[in-house]
């Protein structure tokens, strides 16, 4: 899906496409915008190119990605049984994160370089498994740090990615450290960087500079952007290019950044031609909710007093600062009056419709004033804000004493000429007026606290290490707001009422992931509500005090370190840890997984273990089937597995078509996260099954990951071998040829564990043996373009219920978009999903493991040989890594025989010898006779075969002579690569052109 608007039922206030240097480039709101600078996230990466979203979540794999490296990873470390768990990023393949029973590395707490030379080492050593196609000359350090004390203490080491000495924007590798070992690794490096073969510069020259700087100028034409200022232009970096699913590219880009009218934006322009690659919003003017420090929440409670802290205070020409408790020392100890203003050095409020508030109050020596604008709105919102950004600010401190931001000056604005939001932009925070609709945004203490979290992240990230994700941002800003309140309920007063704008603790139903993922501020919830529960019940387990401390500790962990909504379990463990050693697990771990696992975030991998193919057995009526679960807590109740039910259907409709029955699964006896379930078996055909993974608080997960294709298949029956190859030795010299367009990767032979560069959606290693027929050997198919793969001739002899029988490694765009097919005899015998949604098509065929396919081929097959072929046909847009093949047989029903005089079920007639290709009799293929099979027979006046002719058409009238057969062509077909070609002609004919 990437050629489309996105529509959320709450319009989403900021799109972080990428997130630069650890700071967040994009301005997040209280609520949803009105009106706002509205730039797509991502242009056209080449002139002429449709449009392509770049991913606003990272999704999380359910099965191991680089099972290879993975694999010798945990052998180096301790072996299967040592614990070590992983969890995948979808897109890029990398292990967000790694841990398990960590790995000694003494004197590492107390020494940085010690530590350093550790971490050092393991990138070195692992880096297959970290960053495949990166040198470790890549990886510069970036930081090292401790917080913490005691056995609470954690030491986070990150490196940042370079290539050809440009940064590559997102990539990074960490390490963490605890009790001297290693614990926990992560990666959001990026795989394989290839660049043009062009001469990059770190320092960009004047021309290069001169061509980035119309990037705005372009864009504002386009979408009606006016008043564009170019503030700057950055330093050259690396841009990948991300959808939801893989990396599709990556360009060299100069950041510029410009403001407009409408709003701030960073663009990244192509570092050559200066087009724009993608923006960023740094500011929006959109929709959200903030009360002040005076008002108990919202103008509609009573007011409450509160402590003039820290604001600059005049007495005559006597300038002081109030201490925290508001107390003011002046020199004249008589009655004075004193000058207030929502100035301080911690806090500085900027009225955008006229002066800064301030007022004239008595002060006596040992009394008391009060300064109250609760007449006088647009004044009142200024203290509201003064006030509120205060008290955020104390509260942050109880968990982030040493944070730089809590002793910096931040500016609030106030009275911004808008309506229903507030907003950080990376500097100040930003409130909005009030509305018919909405209140003023600055005078409710949800909507400040909010915005100072998202601030709070910002600043906290440790570079190298964790990173501004915007739905996180969402999340962890509302909880801060809530912890705050005490209150699970955001925003009340937003609209003039009590009721809350997001809840964290709805009654009827929890946020989970990745089912509620939607526009950031929903996707922000799950994380949110995990907080939430996890904050209740360590206040029942501890008590309040000590609940809510421990609760915060372990947030503040998650605001450091985590990349996305995924991670931040992995970094409450760590930060709840003891002794260095996940595996063992950690105080509260318990306590932690079951509020996450609620919310759907887990650690769970799993693997099925099932046959492809089986010789028929009269006396076996079902197939054990093996599920591995890899990362549960099995000492935890939230990580309880309340069923595990495996759903199977016989493809010929046995249940009944559209249903599915429920194998009841059983634990393997003395299998450590093995599962067995026995899927009844369908004669001589296909069962189709899927297992669903439920835990007792009703979260689900499916296996297999695949969208597309979300069923296993097993088939059972009596077969005998026509054609077999495991593509151990070299497929063309046996006759296989390929063919393509436009310069698309051919289909080519090889051991995919030591292709050149790696796609993030390809195997690390072939099903069996060591090398596969692969579209592109470790390459990416190429936008609009074709390539193919046939057999030689197979030589069927007199059977006539023939199947394909492979392993395959797919991954293709959904249908509508993207073509991927199987062809026998130049018909199309299998084809990717089509979601058939038009340009918001979005459902992709994607294996993450080497799947088995069975393909019947009788409906479709004529005559007595087969040339099979593999085919992919892209459009302008996303492109993924396409067909890899291993293991792949041609089989026949050895009871199925034309000529022995019995119909079998793939037959459509059979009379035993009398079978002739000649008119009106039973094919020899056990085909009726019939209009373009290229024999004349009663009643058609020509046959011209599989391809109508100009003097044939499709019914077999004669165009040219009536009444005659004579100029008729019984020849037909396409031989060669005009097979692939034919298909192309078609596929293109139907391509859509997609415009954002």
């Amino acid at each position: 899906m990437k050629t489309r608007v996105r529509s959320h039922a709450v319009a989403c206030c900021l799109v972080s496409a990428v997130a630069v240097g650890g700071v967040p480039t994009t301005a997040h709101a209280f609520a949803p915008r009105s009106t706002t600078l509205d730039l797509p996230d991502v242009l056209a990466a080449e002139p002429g190119v449709t449009k392509q979203p770049l991913r606003q979540h990272t999704m999380v794999a359910t099965t191991a990605t680089r099972s290879t490296e993975w694999n010798r990873f945990v052998a180096a470390h301790g072996g299967p049984a040592a614990g070590w768990s992983a969890m995948w990023d979808r897109a890029t393949g990398a292990p967000l994160r790694m841990w398990g029973p960590g790995i000694a590395v003494p004197g590492s707490m107390a020494s940085a370089d010690v530590a350093a030379r550790a971490a050092q080492q393991l990138l070195i050593t692992q880096l297959a498994l970290l960053a495949p196609g990166a040198s470790a000359a890549d990886f510069v350090l970036v930081s090292n740090q401790v917080d913490g004390t005691g056995t609470d203490a954690v030491r986070s080491i990150g490196f940042e990615q370079l290539h050809q000495g440009l940064r590559v924007v997102g990539g990074q590798i960490s390490f963490r450290f605890k009790a001297d070992r290693l614990v926990v690794i992560g990666s959001s490096a990026l795989p394989s960087v290839l660049l043009p073969a062009v001469p990059r510069n770190a320092k960009p020259g004047p021309a290069a500079v001169a061509l980035a700087r119309q990037a705005p100028v372009a864009l504002a034409a386009r979408y009606g952007v006016t008043n564009v200022q170019v503030r700057d232009v950055g330093d050259a970096v690396v841009l990948p290019l991300i959808t939801d699913d893989a990396v599709v590219g990556y360009r060299v880009a100069l950041p510029v950044r410009f403001a407009s009218a409408q709003g701030n934006a960073l663009v990244y322009a192509d570092a050559t031609t200066g087009a724009a690659l993608a923006t960023v919003r740094t500011d929006s003017f959109v929709t959200g909710t903030v009360n002040l420090a005076l008002v108990d929440r919202n103008p509609m409670r009573p007011r409450k007093t509160f402590p003039a802290a820290r604001m600059d205070l005049l007495f005559g020409a006597e300038a002081v600062v109030s201490d925290d408790n508001g107390l003011a020392t002046w020199t004249n100890g008589v009655l004075q009056t004193v000058s207030t203003s929502v100035h301080g050095p911690l806090v500085k409020v900027v009225n955008k419709t006229g002066d800064s508030a301030s007022a004239a109050l008595p002060l006596a020596p040992g009394g008391s004033t009060k300064w109250d604008e609760t007449a006088a709105p647009e004044r009142d919102s200024q203290v509201q804000a003064f006030a509120n950004i205060l008290i955020v600010k104390r509260y942050v401190a109880t968990f982030a004493p040493t944070l730089p931001l809590l002793t910096q000056q931040l500016t609030a604005n106030v009275n911004i000429d808008a309506q229903c939001n507030a907003n950080f932009d990376g500097m100040a925070v930003n409130f909005f007026k009030s509305s018919m609709r909405c209140q003023n945004t600055s005078l409710l203490s949800d909507v400040v606290f909010h915005e100072f979290g998202h601030a709070m992240h910002a600043a906290s990230v440790i570079r190298g290490v964790g990173a501004f994700d915007g739905a996180m941002s969402e999340g962890l800003s509302d909880f801060l707001a809530a912890s705050i309140n005490n209150d699970a309920g955001m925003g009340r007063g937003f609209f003039y009422d009590d009721t809350a704008l997001r809840d964290l603790d709805p009654v009827d139903k929890e946020a989970i992931w990745p089912r509620d993922i939607g526009e950031i501020h929903k996707t922000g919830i799950i994380f949110g509500g995990a907080m939430w529960d996890l904050r209740k019940a360590l206040v029942a387990e501890l008590g309040e005090e000590a609940g809510i401390a421990l609760t915060n500790r372990l947030f503040y962990a998650a605001v450091q370190r985590a990349t996305n909504i995924p991670t931040t379990l992995i970094e409450l463990l760590v930060a709840d840890d003891d002794d260095g050693n996940l595996a063992n697990g950690t105080p509260h771990e318990c306590t932690i997984r079951t509020a996450f696992g609620r919310h759907g975030l887990r650690t769970v991998l799993g693997t099925i273990t099932a046959p492809g193919a089986l010789q028929a057995d009269a006396s076996q009526v079902t197939q054990p089937v093996q599920l591995t679960l890899r990362g549960l807590a099995t000492n935890c109740a939230g990580d309880t597995i309340d069923k595990l039910t495996v759903f199977w259907k016989g493809k010929s409709g046995t249940p009944a078509a559209g249903s599915m029955e429920a194998v009841v699964v059983a634990p393997v006896v003395d299998g450590v996260g093995q599962w067995r379930a026995e899927v009844p078996l369908a004669r001589n055909d296909v069962v189709e099954f899927k297992a669903d993974l439920t835990f007792v608080d009703g979260t689900y997960q499916s296996l297999p990951d695949n969208q597309g294709d979300p069923l296993y298949q097993i088939f059972e029956g009596k077969t005998v071998p026509l054609y077999c190859t495991d593509f151990e030795t070299d497929p063309f010299a046996a006759g296989w040829t390929t063919s393509s367009t436009k310069s698309a990767p051919v289909f080519e032979w090889g051991n995919p564990a030591t292709a050149p560069r790696m796609a993030a959606t390809d195997p690390t290693a072939a099903f069996s043996g060591s090398n596969i027929l692969a579209q592109g050997l470790g390459k990416d198919y190429l936008a609009e373009s074709s390539s193919g793969a046939e057999s030689p001739v197979i030589d069927l002899g007199n059977y006539s219920n023939v199947r394909l029988q492979y392993r395959r490694w797919l991954a293709t765009e959904d249908g509508h978009f993207d073509k991927a097919r199987i062809i026998a005899n130049g018909n199309v015998v299998w084809s990717n999903f089509d979601s058939n949604k038009g340009d918001s098509s979005s459902i992709h065929t994607i294996d993450r493991e080497w799947r088995f396919a069975d393909v019947p081929l009788a409906k479709q097959l004529r005559g007595h040989t087969l040339k099979l072929g593999f085919a992919l046909t892209s459009d302008p847009g996303l492109h993924l890594g396409g067909w890899q093949i291993d293991d792949l047989c041609i089989v026949a029903d050895p009871t199925s025989i034309c000529g022995d005089g019995v119909v079998s079920p793939a037959e459509q007639c059979d009379n035993g010898a009398s079978n002739a290709d000649v008119a009106d009799e039973c094919r020899t293929d056990c085909f009726v006779a019939t209009c373009g099979d290229g024999i004349m027979d009663s009643g058609e006046e020509c046959d011209a075969g599989a391809v109508p002719s100009v003097a044939c058409d499709n019914a077999c009238h004669n165009l040219l002579s009536v009444g005659g057969g004579g100029l008729c062509s019984t020849s037909g077909g396409t031989n060669g690569a005009t097979w692939l070609l034919a298909l192309m002609g078609a596929a293109l004919g139907l391509r859509r052109r997609r415009v954002r």
